[in-house]
């Protein structure tokens, strides 16, 4: 039997969801969006989400928690990007902003960095995510 190994291929980005504000406590407010991958091969890896912050009018207010995702074969899987930002830091700087979203209740918010496609412990492909989004205020502000 003859086994053929061709160039090693990466899963791909197929879609960036909105980002949502998923909790608020009296300190931290957690802003979640999601990153859709496809994956057509037989073997898997992982994804790993260690280079990646959140901008708010142009001002970086936290960075993503590191997480692994293991890389499913042959289907569609998701990546949450997740921050946790003190609330006090995320309203500073929608305050900046308010004066340009005023009439539309929505301010721009930024995941931007890299995250990476392991396998066997070895980096096989960098993706950068520079993506702009919108966030309703009123979710928000108090």
């Amino acid at each position: 039997m003859f086994v053929s190994c061709g160039p090693l291929k990466h899963p791909v980005i197929s879609d960036m969801g909105d980002p949502k504000v998923v909790s608020m406590n009296g300190d931290n407010v957690q802003i979640r969006t999601t990153v859709e991958f496809w994956n057509g091969e037989e073997t898997g890896g992982k994804i790993v989400t260690d280079n990646v912050e959140v901008f708010v009018a142009g001002s970086s207010i936290g960075k993503v928690e590191l997480q692994e995702i293991s890389v499913p074969v042959n289907q569609k899987f998701y990546v949450p990007l997740t921050a946790v930002v003190p609330y006090s830091k995320l309203q500073e700087n929608i305050v900046s902003g308010i004066l340009n979203s005023a009439l539309y209740k929505n301010v721009d918010v930024v995941f931007r960095g890299n995250i990476s496609y392991q396998k066997l412990g070895e980096v096989k492909k960098t993706y950068h995510i520079d993506k702009v989004q919108k966030i309703n205020l009123n979710n928000v502000l108090r």
